[in-house]
């Protein structure tokens, strides 16, 4: 496991999560409207809260090593790209791609070395009668 790209996508949920909580917590700090019009959709309590509380558990699984195994990690990459469908296509587009960053990094990261693999099969039915 390459540690760079570990820490790259811890960096990048915490990223991610501090953009949408400030997105959703903007009308209620500020008197003006989101200066940024594709965060808009977050200000809503119903769309921003969810997706501010999950972006926040995927940065602290993604902050703690001791939690990355082969399995968490693809289950992770699973859960970040339904995050970036579901983020790009009823909230924000610009903000789903630190999801599909963090997706593609989790896959490629788990995905077996050339050393892992199994050995191909022999061919049984070449010599054998029976």
């Amino acid at each position: 496991m390459r540690r760079r790209e570990m820490v790259l996508n811890a960096v990048v949920g915490w990223a991610s999560a501090l953009m949408f909580l400030t997105a959703t917590a903007w009308t209620r700090f500020s008197a003006s409207e989101m200066p940024l019009r594709g965060l808009k959709e977050l200000e809503h309590p119903a769309v921003g809260g969810p997706l501010t509380l999950v972006t926040l558990v995927l940065a602290v699984f993604l902050s703690i090593p001791p939690l990355w195994t082969r399995e968490r990690r693809l289950v992770c990459a699973g859960f970040c790209l339904c995050l970036f469908l579901v983020v790009g296509l009823y909230a924000v587009p610009s903000g789903a791609l630190g999801f599909a960053l963090i997706a593609v990094n989790l896959l490629r990261e788990s995905s077996p070395s050339k050393g892992d693999r199994a050995p191909p099969l022999k061919d049984r039915s070449a010599g054998t009668s029976g």
